[in-house]
C-alpha cells in the first residue's frame, strides 16, 4: 500500500515540455548531417536552426547547438552569441528530461550570463534531482534581476520548501497566490506549493484545500490534478483517487490531449484502491459475524487476482513495481483470511525474487508462520518488521505481541520476558496527551493480560492465578482477564472450576473466539464430549482464522482420533535375582477413535519375556475391549486370552471417577493378572488382581495419593499392598522444575514358603526428587529431560532395615498434539531376603494419534 512521496507527484512547474530523453538525443548525434556537424555558428544559422529544428527536431537541434559550444576557434560562438547558444542547449536538455546534464553543462560555463527564460527550466531541474545549490544560484541570479517578479517569488518559495523551512515557504507562497498583479498559472502554481507544503506537515485537509484553490485558478493544471489524486490516496480514499483519475484521463482524450496518468499510474491507482480495500474487509471482518464477514476480504482478493492478471509479466519497470506491491497487498489479505499456507508461499515465491518486503508486508507472514506452528521461522521475521517500521509501529502492536508469542513458542524466554518489560514500559495506565485527564488507556489491561499470560504459559500457573485474581478485581468484565482466569483454573488441574468461570465470561461475551475455545476445551476436560465437539466445530466454522479456534480443532483432533499408544519395559538384575534376571514387556493398545462422542473400542496386545534360575517363559496375550467416557466417568471392560500359563482367558475391568476438582476415585479387576512375578508364572501360578485408589489434587504442584491393592494366587497366597504418597513441586520456571514424591507403603503376603519373592510382611519409605530441563521447544513440539534420583529405606520382617536407592534419566518429545516418545535408563539398589540387589531398567512409550 505505497503511496508516491508528497515531492514527487507535485513538483510545481511552471513550464514543463514533453521530449525524447538523452539516449534519443545520443542516437540522433550520431546520425547528424556531416554539414551541421562541421558547419561554422552565426546568428543566421542560430536563428534558422531554432526556428526549424528545435521546434520540429529538438534532439537534433540539441546535437548541433552541443557540437558549436565544442568549437572553440574562429569559427565557434563567441561572447553574447555563446551565452545565447548556452541558454538554448541547457534549456532543450532540461525539458528533455535530461536535468543532470543541463546542469552540468550550465555549471562549465557559469550560470550568470543565461538569461531568464533558461534559468527557470534550469530550476526546474535543480528541483528534479534535488541540486540544492543549483537552485540556491538559480533563485539569487533571479532576485539579483527581478527581484518583485511573481515568478521570482514562487521560485523563492520553492527553494525555501526544499531546504525544509515549512512555515517561510507557506508565508511566501501565500503572498504570490494572493498577488493579484500575477497571472493565474504563477498564483495556481502557488497555491500547488502550498498544498505540498499543508501535505508533508500532515495537515491534510488544508492541503485538499489548497490544491482546489489551485485547479480554481488554472483548471488546466495537470500537476495540481495529478497532486489533489495523490492527496485522496493519502487521506484512505484511494477508490475515489482512481475515479477521479481515470475522469481526468477520459476529459483529457476527449480533448485530445495527452492523459493525466500513464497506464503505470493507472494500475498502481487501482492497487493502491485495493489495499484500501483490503485494510477495510479486515476492519469489517471483525465487526459482523458469520460467513459473510469474509465476503469484503474475497472480493478485495479476487480484484487483485483480476489486475495481476492483467499486469502479467510486462517488462515495464513501473508495472512490475505496482506487481509487486499488488502482491505484497495480498500477503496482508491471505493472512487476514486465514489462508496461512498460501500467504506463506506468497512471501516465499517474493523472497526467492529477490523482493524487499516491507514491514507492512513482513508482519502478516511472521502471523502465517506462527499460525502454521512455525514459530522458528516467525521470530526473524517479527524482528526484522519492528527494525524496518522504526516509530512507525507504535509500542506495543499487533507485531510486538506476535513476538511476544513466539519467543515464548521457541522457549526465548528471557527475550520474552525482555520484550514484555518494554511493552509495559512503554503503556502507561492513563492515556498521554489525552483530551480528558486520567483517560483509561486500553492497551494498558492488554499489557498486564500479556503479563499474567506469560506466567501461564511458562509454568508458573500460580503467579498467573494472583494476578488475574487481582486483575478481575479490578476490571471485573474485561474479556480476556476473564478468558485467562479460566485457562489458568484449568492450568492448575481446576477443570470444573475453569469451566464455570468460562461459561459465566461467555455471558458477558458471547461472541469472543477466546472465550468459546476456553468453554469448548472445559466441556471436553469435563467429560462433556459432545458439547464441547459442537462447541469447537461451531467456533471454527465462525472463527476459521482465530489462533483459539485453530489450537481448540487441533486438540479436539488429536482427542477423537485412533490412536496407537505402545508401553515397553526391560529390566535386568545382577544374577540370581529375587524377582527375575532379566524381562521385558511389550504392551501395545490400538483404539478406534470417538464412538458417539463416549465410545471406544480397543484391541490390545502384550508381549512378555522373563527368565530366572535358566528358566526362560514367553506370555503373549490379546485382548478386546470397550471404553466409555462421560462427565468424569471413565469406564473400561476387556476380555483376553494368553497363549500360556496357568489360565488362558479372562476378563479386565477398571473405572475411574472424578469426583469434583480435588478429588479423584479408581478402581480395577483383573481376573488374570499380567504382572504376577516371573517365577510364579514359570511355577504355574496366576493371580487376579483388584486395586483401589483416591487421588487428593490440591493443584498441579501439589497431591496426595492413596492406593490399596490385593492378588489373590492360584496357590492360596494373598499380596495386600498399601501405600500413601505425597507429590510436591518445589520449583518451576520457564524452562525448570523440581518436585518430590514421597511415598510410605506396606505390604504382607499370607504365604512364605512359594517359589516367589513373599516376604511376611514389609515397609518401605522412599524419597524420589524429579529435575526437568526444557530443552527445546517450537510450538507444539518440545523435548524434555528429566533426572530422577530416589532414596528411603526398607524393611523386611526378619532380616530389618536397609536404604533403598535409584538413579533414572529420561527424554521426553512431543511432536504435535497428542504425539510423544518417552524413553529412559535407569538403575536401582534394593534388599531381598538381606541380599542387596541392583536392577538395571529401561523403558521406550509411545504414543501416536493417527489426525
Amino acid at each position: 500500500m505505497q503511496l508516491p512521496t508528497s515531492r514527487s507527484k507535485s513538483t510545481c512547474r511552471f513550464v514543463t515540455f514533453s521530449l525524447a530523453g538523452l539516449t534519443a538525443l545520443m542516437l540522433a548525434s550520431a546520425s547528424a548531417p556531416v554539414a551541421a556537424q562541421t558547419g561554422a555558428y552565426s546568428s543566421a544559422a542560430h536563428d534558422a536552426l531554432i526556428r526549424g529544428q528545435a521546434t520540429r527536431h529538438p534532439e537534433a537541434a540539441a546535437v548541433i547547438l552541443q557540437q558549436w559550444l565544442a568549437r572553440h576557434d574562429r569559427a565557434g560562438p563567441h561572447g553574447a552569441d555563446r551565452q545565447r547558444v548556452l541558454a538554448d542547449y541547457v534549456t532543450l536538455l532540461a525539458r528533455a528530461g535530461s536535468e543532470r546534464e543541463a546542469l552540468d553543462a550550465a555549471r562549465v560555463e557559469g550560470y550568470d550570463g543565461l538569461p531568464a527564460y533558461a534559468l527557470q527550466p534550469l530550476f526546474v531541474a535543480a528541483r528534479d534531482v534535488r541540486a540544492l545549490q543549483d537552485e540556491y544560484r538559480i533563485v539569487t541570479l533571479l532576485r539579483r534581476r527581478e527581484p518583485r517578479a511573481p515568478l521570482t517569488g514562487l521560485r523563492l518559495a520553492q527553494y525555501t520548501f526544499d531546504i525544509d523551512r515549512l512555515d517561510d515557504a507557506r508565508l511566501r507562497a501565500t503572498a504570490v497566490m494572493n498577488d493579484t498583479s500575477a497571472s493565474r498559472e504563477i498564483r495556481s502554481s502557488a497555491a500547488e506549493l502550498i498544498g505540498t507544503i499543508e501535505e508533508a506537515a500532515g495537515n491534510l485537509p488544508q492541503a485538499s484545500q489548497a490544491y482546489g484553490r489551485a485547479l480554481e485558478l488554472n483548471p488546466e493544471s495537470r500537476s495540481a490534478r495529478r497532486a489533489d489524486v495523490y492527496l485522496l490516496v493519502a487521506q484512505a480514499a484511494a477508490p475515489a483517487a482512481l475515479e477521479e483519475a481515470l475522469d481526468a484521463n477520459r476529459r483529457a482524450e476527449a480533448a485530445r490531449k495527452p492523459v493525466l496518468f500513464s497506464p503505470a499510474e493507472i494500475a498502481g491507482l487501482r492497487q493502491q484502491a485495493i489495499g484500501q480495500e483490503i485494510t477495510w474487509a479486515i476492519e469489517l471482518r471483525d465487526i459482523i459475524g458469520g460467513q459473510q464477514r469474509y465476503d469484503a476480504l474475497d472480493e478485495a482478493l479476487a480484484k487483485s487476482n483480476v489486475l495481476l492478471d492483467e499486469i502479467g509479466q510486462d517488462d515495464d519497470q513501473e508495472m512490475q513495481a505496482v506487481r509487486t506491491r499488488l502482491r505484497v497487498d495480498q500477503l496482508i489479505a491471505l493472512s487476514a483470511r486465514g489462508y496461512y499456507q498460501a500467504c506463506v508461499s506468497q512471501y516465499e515465491s517474493l523472497a526467492a525474487e529477490g523482493v524487499d518486503v516491507p514491514y507492512y508486508g513482513l508482519a502478516p507472514a511472521a502471523d502465517a508462520y506462527a499460525h502454521l506452528r512455525r514459530s522458528d521461522r516467525a521470530v526473524p521475521l517479527y524482528e526484522r518488521t519492528i527494525a524496518l517500521a522504526g516509530d512507525r509501529l507504535q509500542m506495543p502492536s499487533d507485531t510486538h505481541v506476535g513476538l511476544f508469542y513466539a519467543y515464548i513458542d521457541t522457549a526465548r524466554f528471557k527475550q520474552a520476558d525482555a520484550l514484555l518489560a518494554r511493552m509495559e514500559a512503554a503503556t502507561p495506565p492513563t492515556v498521554r496527551l489525552a483530551p480528558a485527564p486520567d483517560t483509561l488507556n486500553e492497551q494498558y489491561a492488554e499489557v498486564r493480560d500479556l503479563r499474567a499470560r506469560y506466567y501461564l504459559y511458562t509454568d508458573q500457573p500460580a503467579r498467573a492465578e494472583a494476578l488475574y485474581a487481582r486483575l478481575r478485581r479490578e476490571a471485573p468484565f474485561n474479556e480476556a482477564f476473564a478468558e485467562g482466569q479460566a485457562r489458568t483454573a484449568s492450568a492448575r488441574e481446576h477443570p470444573r472450576q475453569a469451566l464455570e468461570l468460562a461459561q459465566a465470561a461467555a455471558v458477558n461475551h458471547p461472541e469472543s473466539a477466546a472465550v468459546r475455545s476456553a468453554v469448548g476445551q472445559g466441556l471436553i476436560e469435563n467429560g462433556k464430549v459432545r458439547e464441547g465437539r459442537e462447541a469447537i466445530e461451531q467456533l471454527h466454522q465462525d472463527h476459521a482464522e482465530a489462533n483459539q479456534a485453530q489450537n481448540a480443532a487441533r486438540d479436539l483432533a488429536a482427542m477423537q482420533a485412533p490412536t496407537l499408544s505402545i508401553e515397553s519395559r526391560y529390566g535386568k538384575g545382577n544374577g540370581n535375582s529375587a524377582l527375575s534376571d532379566e524381562d521385558y514387556l511389550v504392551d501395545a493398545r490400538l483404539q478406534s477413535g470417538l464412538i458417539d462422542d463416549q465410545w471406544r473400542v480397543f484391541v490390545r496386545q502384550a508381549w512378555a519375556y522373563g527368565s530366572a534360575n535358566g528358566v526362560k517363559a514367553h506370555r503373549g496375550r490379546t485382548s478386546l475391549g470397550a471404553r466409555w467416557e462421560r462427565e468424569g466417568w471413565s469406564l473400561e471392560g476387556e476380555a483376553h486370552r494368553d497363549d500360556g500359563g496357568a489360565r488362558n482367558g479372562g476378563l479386565a475391568v477398571s473405572g475411574s471417577y472424578r469426583l469434583n476438582d480435588n478429588l479423584e476415585l479408581g478402581l480395577s479387576y483383573d481376573s488374570n493378572a499380567l504382572d504376577v512375578p516371573w517365577r510364579a508364572y514359570d511355577a504355574g501360578i496366576a493371580a487376579n488382581q483388584a486395586a483401589a485408589s483416591v487421588g487428593y489434587i490440591v493443584d498441579e504442584s501439589r497431591r496426595f495419593d492413596f492406593s490399596y491393592q490385593r492378588m489373590d494366587y492360584t496357590d492360596g497366597n494373598l499380596n495386600q499392598n498399601a501405600s500413601v504418597g505425597w507429590t510436591e513441586r518445589w520449583y518451576s520456571d520457564p524452562s525448570q522444575q523440581f518436585q518430590t514424591t514421597l511415598s510410605v507403603g506396606r505390604s504382607s503376603n499370607r504365604l512364605q514358603d512359594v517359589p516367589y519373592y513373599s516376604p511376611d510382611s514389609d515397609v518401605s519409605a522412599e524419597l524420589e526428587a524429579r529435575y526437568q530441563w526444557l530443552t527445546w521447544k517450537r510450538d507444539d513440539r518440545t523435548f524434555v529431560q528429566r533426572v530422577y534420583a530416589n532414596v528411603g529405606t526398607y524393611k523386611q520382617s526378619g532380616y530389618g532395615s536397609s536404604p533403598i536407592y535409584g538413579l533414572r534419566y529420561e527424554h521426553e518429545w512431543r511432536f504435535r498434539p497428542g504425539w510423544s516418545v518417552r524413553y529412559g535408563i535407569g538403575a536401582a539398589w534394593h534388599p531381598y531376603d538381606g541380599e542387596r540387589e541392583r536392577r538395571t531398567v529401561g523403558y521406550l512409550n509411545l504414543t501416536i494419534p493417527f489426525h
